[in-house]
Parts: C-alpha cells; sequence; structure tokens
C-alpha cells in the first residue's frame, strides 16, 4: 500500500509540474522576445491577447501601443468596448486609421469620443472609405467643426462625395495612396477649418488621379493650377471623363505667343484617354494638354475606337500644322510640325507605312532624320511598293533596318545583289492567310534563309503551288505525297534560321514533317490541324526531330482526328518536353480523345512548363461528369501551378472541360442550374473563372425555370466580352422585393 500511494503522488506531481510549466512557459520569455512577437500580430490582436492580464503585459502592450495602426474592418464598437482609448490614453501617441466599408460606420462624433481621451495624442491620421447615398454630406462636415476638431492641435479633415454616392473623409494631409473618382466642380470639396488654398491641403502619394465631370463641365486653368498643388506625387496618371477644354485654340495660341511655356502639370508623365468624351480630343485640344504637361511619356488609347485614332492623327498633322505656323512678333520665323515632341511625331508617323515615312521625312533636316532612322528599324514593305522608291529612298536606309515584314510576292524584288542591310537580324514573311514564317538571319545569310525557308515550307506542303512556280526556285513536280515526301525530308537539310511559324491549315504528317525540319523552332501554331487515314509515315518523320529541342510554345487546334492521330500528336508533345513552357490545345471532336488522366500524363514531365490553356469540346451519348471531375482533382491538377478546370455537359450531349480563365473565342450552350457548373478546385470565383471572349452565350433550361437577379448578376461577372448575343429557354425573371424598393 504505502509503495502505491508513492507511485499515486509521484503521478500528481509530474502532472502538476507539467501544468506548472505548461502555464508558464510564455511568461518565462524575455520581454524583448514577447515585444519581438507582437511587432507580427495586428493592433486588434495584440490588444485582444495581452490586455488586462496581468501588470508586466499591460505595461507591455503600453510600450507597444505609441503607434497603433487600425485596419479597415475596425469599427467603433470595437475599440469602444475594449476599452481602448481609456486602458492606453496614457500612452498612444500616434495613431493611423483607415477604413473602406460598405456603409458609413464611424463619423466625426465616433472618432472623438474614441481619441478625446487621449491626453498624450500627437497625431492622429485617419482615411475612411464608403458607400452610402443617404448621408447628409453637410451634417457630416458640420461634425468635424466643433471645439475639439477645430483645435489647432487636430488635422484639417476633408469631406468628399463623387458621383457615384462613395463618401471619402481623410486627414489632411494624406500620405497613403488611394483610389478616388474626384469632382472638377471645387466647391463640392468641403473642408471643415480653412480655405481650399490651405497649405495642409494635399496629397503625398496618389498616383491616379481621376476627374469626372458629369455635367461636361470644360476644364479650366484653375482647376488645372488646383490639381497641381494638391496632388504633389510624381509619375501621375491623369485622366478626365471630358477633356474639353475652355478656349482650347485661343490658350494655344497665346502659350505660343510667349518666349517660355510654363509646366502647369510636371508631375504628370500619362494621359488615361479611356473616357467618354473621344470626339471632343482633337488634334488641337491635345496638342495644349500636352504643352500644359510637357513630361507626359505615355497615352493610354486602347478603349480609343480605330476611326477615332487615325482622326486623331490626321487632325495633328492636318490641322494642328497650320495652326503652329503662327508669326511671333518682332521675329522672321516659324513654329510649325517640327515644335512637338518627338514622342507626338513617333505616334503620329505610327499610322504611315514605312516606305511613306521615308519618302516624306528623310533628308529635311538632322532631327527627323534620326527619327526617321529610329522608325525604320523595324520596316515594313507595303505590298504596292515601287521599282523607283526602291533604287532611289532604300539605299539611305537599308542599313539601319533590323526587323523586316514582307509578302513572299515582294522577296525577288527586295533581295537583289545591290542590297546589303547589314544590321537586318528579323525578317518576318507572309503569305495572306496560309502562314507567316519568322527567320533569325542574325549568323545566316538573308537570302540563304530565305531560299531554304521556302524549301522546307514546299516539303512540308504549306507553301501555294503559284509561289513556288513564281520564284522559280525549284525545280521538278510541285506535288509531293505521303512516301515522296517523308523521302525529301530524309534526304533534306533542316533550316535553322525558321524560329516562329503560324500555319493557317495542315496534316498531321506535315506538321510531323515541320518540325523534323526546324530545329531551332521555338514557336510554333497551327490553326487547324487535320487528320487523314494514312499515317505510315507518321512514326518514321517523328524520329527525325533533333535533340535537344527549343520550342517553348505551342498552339494547336485540332478539329477532328482519329485515335491513332492522337498517338502522333502525343509523340510530338513528348519529344518536347523538356522545352516546352506555354501550351495552346483547342479539341473539337465528335468523340472524346483527351481527359483528365491523358493530359496530366502528357504535360506532368513538361519541369518547365509554365502556363497551359486548353478547351475540349465533344459530344457523347452518355457521359459520367462527376468521373471527369475526379480525373481532375488529383494532386497534380490540384497544384497552384496548375489552372482551375471548368466542367460541363450541356443538354444537347456537349461535353465541355476548359482550363480558367477562358480566353479563347467560342460559342457556348450551357445549363442555367449552376450546380452543373463544376470546378476542380475551389468555387466558381469571378476572379479566376470567367470567359474573355464568348460572344454568343445560349442559356438551356428543360424544365423553363424562371430567371433570378442572382443569375443575371452572375453572368455579368462571368462573360466579360464587350459585344454578347444572349439567349434563354425561358425569359421570365423574378425579382426580390427589394430590388423595386432601390429604385
Amino acid at each position: 500500500m504505502a509503495n502505491k500511494r508513492i507511485k499515486i503522488d509521484h503521478q500528481e506531481n509530474n502532472h502538476i509540474s507539467q501544468k506548472l510549466l505548461l502555464k508558464s512557459s510564455f511568461e518565462m520569455l524575455s520581454n524583448e522576445s514577447i515585444l519581438s512577437i507582437m511587432y507580427y500580430l495586428s493592433s486588434t490582436d495584440i490588444i485582444q491577447a495581452f490586455s488586462c492580464l496581468n501588470r508586466r503585459f499591460d505595461e507591455l502592450v503600453q510600450k507597444f501601443s505609441h503607434n497603433f495602426t487600425f485596419p479597415h474592418d475596425t469599427s467603433p464598437v470595437w475599440l469602444i468596448e475594449h476599452r481602448l482609448i481609456s486602458f492606453y490614453q496614457l500612452s498612444l501617441e500616434y495613431v493611423t486609421l483607415i477604413m473602406n466599408t460598405d456603409h458609413l460606420v464611424i463619423n466625426g462624433n465616433h472618432l472623438q469620443q474614441i481619441f478625446k481621451p487621449c491626453q498624450s495624442l500627437k497625431k492622429l491620421k485617419f482615411i475612411i472609405n464608403c458607400l452610402d447615398e443617404k448621408i447628409d454630406i453637410i451634417r457630416l462636415l458640420q461634425q468635424f467643426q466643433n471645439e475639439w476638431w477645430l483645435d489647432i492641435a487636430r488635422p484639417p479633415v476633408l469631406v468628399l462625395r463623387s458621383d457615384e454616392n462613395k463618401i471619402f473623409i481623410s486627414s489632411m494631409p494624406c500620405t497613403s495612396d488611394v483610389s478616388f473618382k474626384f469632382s472638377t466642380n471645387l466647391n463640392r470639396w468641403l473642408l471643415n477649418k480653412g480655405r481650399l488654398d490651405s497649405p495642409f491641403l494635399y496629397f503625398t502619394k496618389v498616383r491616379s488621379i481621376n476627374f469626372v465631370n458629369n455635367n461636361e463641365g470644360p476644364v479650366t486653368v484653375t482647376l488645372l493650377r488646383f490639381i497641381r498643388r494638391v496632388f504633389r506625387s510624381y509619375n501621375q496618371m491623369l485622366s478626365f471623363k471630358y477633356w474639353k477644354f475652355v478656349g482650347s485654340r485661343q490658350h494655344l495660341e497665346q502659350l505660343l505667343n510667349r518666349k517660355t511655356i510654363p509646366a502647369v502639370l510636371p508631375n504628370v508623365n500619362c494621359f488615361d484617354l479611356e473616357s467618354e468624351d473621344f470626339a471632343g480630343i482633337d488634334g488641337v485640344t491635345l496638342t495644349l494638354w500636352l504643352l500644359l504637361a510637357p513630361n507626359v511619356r505615355e497615352l493610354v488609347l486602347s478603349y480609343m475606337p480605330m476611326m477615332a485614332k487615325m482622326a486623331l492623327a490626321r487632325q495633328l498633322i492636318e490641322q494642328y500644322s497650320p495652326l503652329l505656323e503662327l508669326y511671333l512678333q518682332g521675329k522672321n520665323e516659324y513654329y510649325c510640325f517640327e515644335m512637338l515632341p518627338n514622342e507626338l511625331i513617333f505616334m503620329i508617323i505610327s499610322y504611315l507605312n514605312s516606305p511613306d515615312l521615308v519618302q516624306a521625312f528623310l533628308g529635311l533636316n538632322r532631327r527627323l532624320n534620326m527619327i526617321v532612322f529610329e522608325s525604320t528599324r523595324h520596316f515594313n514593305f507595303s505590298s504596292k511598293i515601287t521599282r523607283q522608291w526602291l533604287l532611289q529612298s532604300l539605299p539611305h536606309v537599308e542599313n539601319f533596318v533590323e526587323t523586316m515584314f514582307l509578302d513572299t510576292h515582294l522577296i525577288p524584288t527586295i533581295f537583289p545583289c545591290t542590297y546589303l542591310f547589314l544590321n537586318l537580324r528579323t525578317i518576318i514573311i507572309k503569305y495572306s492567310s496560309p502562314f507567316t514564317v519568322e527567320l533569325n538571319v542574325k549568323n545566316y545569310s538573308a537570302i540563304g534563309a530565305i531560299v531554304s525557308c521556302m524549301n522546307v515550307l514546299r516539303i512540308c506542303r504549306m507553301l501555294p503551288s503559284d509561289e513556288t512556280n513564281k520564284f522559280l526556285l525549284f525545280s521538278g513536280n510541285f506535288f509531293l505525297n505521303n512516301d515522296r515526301q517523308a523521302l525529301h525530308v530524309a534526304n533534306s537539310l533542316p533550316c535553322p534560321a525558321i524560329v516562329r511559324l503560324s500555319v493557317e491549315e495542315c496534316t498531321i504528317q506535315d506538321m510531323l514533317s515541320l518540325c523534323a525540319l526546324t530545329p531551332n523552332l521555338t514557336n510554333l501554331k497551327i490553326s487547324s490541324l487535320r487528320s487523314k487515314h494514312h499515317h505510315n509515315n507518321s512514326s518514321f518523320l517523328s524520329a527525325f526531330i533533333a535533340q535537344p529541342t527549343h520550342l517553348s510554345q505551342l498552339h494547336i487546334t485540332i478539329d477532328e482526328i482519329n485515335f491513332l492521330s492522337v498517338d502522333l500528336i502525343t509523340k510530338l508533345i513528348s519529344s518536347y518536353q523538356s522545352s516546352l513552357e506555354y501550351v495552346t490545345l483547342i479539341v473539337y471532336t465528335s468523340k472524346k480523345i483527351f481527359d483528365g488522366r491523358c493530359l496530366e500524363a502528357l504535360f506532368q514531365p513538361c519541369q518547365h512548363l509554365k502556363k497551359l490553356v486548353f478547351m475540349l469540346d465533344y459530344k457523347t451519348k452518355e457521359e459520367n461528369i462527376l468521373e471527369h471531375l475526379y480525373q481532375f482533382q488529383s494532386d497534380w491538377w490540384l497544384n497552384d501551378r496548375q489552372p482551375s478546370v471548368f466542367i460541363h455537359r450541356n443538354p444537347d450531349g456537349h461535353t465541355f472541360f476548359c482550363s480558367m480563365p477562358c480566353v479563347y473565342p467560342l460559342s457556348l450552350t450551357v445549363s442555367s442550374d449552376l450546380k452543373k457548373w463544376l470546378i476542380n478546385k475551389g468555387n466558381l470565383d469571378p476572379r479566376l473563372i470567367y470567359f474573355t471572349k464568348v460572344e454568343e452565350i445560349n442559356f438551356v433550361d428543360n424544365y423553363k425555370r424562371p430567371i433570378t437577379l442572382d443569375l443575371v448578376h452572375f453572368i455579368g461577372r462571368m462573360f466579360r466580352s464587350c459585344h454578347q448575343e444572349l439567349s434563354f429557354t425561358c425569359w421570365k425573371l423574378v425579382l426580390p422585393n427589394e430590388f423595386y424598393l432601390e429604385q
């Protein structure tokens, strides 16, 4: 009994010792170690975890709380409930509060209630961004105009409301990068104390400055001076909804009559012209803007229609040049097209073809000669080029040409013995739709590389017969059957100059012949890969593909092939597994030839693969769609390096697999029941799962259920192409009662 009692007491002592050790393990750390741990925690986590434990931890939290920063989801209720002010009011000195919420949850009264007890507070910075159309902006401003806020120790407060009912409240000066659509009406800029010319009213880190003038009011010089004074960051991008300037022509004449042109917006280096005022941005207005912002180096014109771009270029040439030819008083000199900055001249001449550019500007002066030489580094030979131009103008620029674009019928004209092209590095040859080929002639003779390339295209049956006869470079019968083609591949020299090739249509044997004769090919795109029933020589040709390979980008669209052709395509891709980096595989077939396991077995050995894009569309009578989903949920497919996969079977019997996001143009028929939209990993997150080029969207529902507002929102987020054609089986729309109340 005594031994048993001693054993029990020993076990109890061990248990108590373990509890004491576990309880006191964190407290045994030094103050420096605990402060180091706090460094990796947010301010709210520190308060919740360590406050009110014991005196030592309270002192550590107070020591660390001199510079608290609260996240955007911190509510005033949380700040008050956790007694932040009452507990730390003796130590808080610097506070930064940034909040982005859907509704206004904190105002001037809340901020005063929270921070007024802080007797040691030296600096309070805050930014509040929210969306609330019911807030009275004047009453909100008045909350920041009581005695506490108007004290000199408190910062000025700027209160703004955008046309989209977004509320922006910030202490001034603002040293954070914010995104807000500012109003051009300065009367809507409300400051709780002082005027808009206050030296404290400015932003130091706002790079993208967006101004909205929904009333289509023109921009004034007063507004531009206000922008320069208030926005003080460098490398700014400026955008307006309407770019019209008050008296643009008169202002331009006044600027040109001055000896020096002042830089009104020196910190702006980019104009974002993605506005609703494309028709209002004429040559005179754009020139005036560029003179007021001389450091602009970029114009964003991505969504400007091509016709508007061409009209703008014509206005800059035809209208702007005569306007600038103003006689300056007391001087016998004219200012014309040459006054434009180089960047603007490069933009204008980009709309001219290379021969017209040389003929128009070469030989005028040294500056324009340098612009011409720089522009002719990438020379595009027009199909209507004349022999007279070749004899008179080409010798002046031939040694500046580095990249050349030309059609096949111009080759005998451009490459006689008289032209050297000493700096020529790249030749891009195009023959309408059949093919486009890029040759690297840095280490090869240009004409030799072209002849070799044409011979390879002839053997691969990609060069039309009329072009072969026109060159007179080849003798014998042009037609090659499969056996003769294989014989030519085995006995012909490869073309190492071919690095990129885009082919409209070819057979599998033609593709294998091409790969065997192009050892340095890096980029291959086949828009339509056809299959023939005879593949006797295909395995023989695949053995001629040189190793190591250099092909890094492969794009293949397969229309209809048999299972034997699938094995050949698999062998082809396997030959390039050591070099492939970007692969696009589009398959339209009546039978299933690829699935998740096949794709994994095919591309898993590609160690350098960076991006895999694929789309498989086929029609079958019966298919277990869940089995396909499981195939795309292996460890390899669920890896972050592999794309998400969308799997769907529509009521017509078409099974559709696609990597996400889908950037391929197609016509899509899908079920309106979102439960049938299967994703191999994650949910239907519109940030990762969306279609960018679907122009025809057909929603099918055999039960003819009505359309919900959630489905409409889902379609808007999921399909992002500009011009869409939408169809439903049943167009009945069911809207919630809240929808009518919001109207």
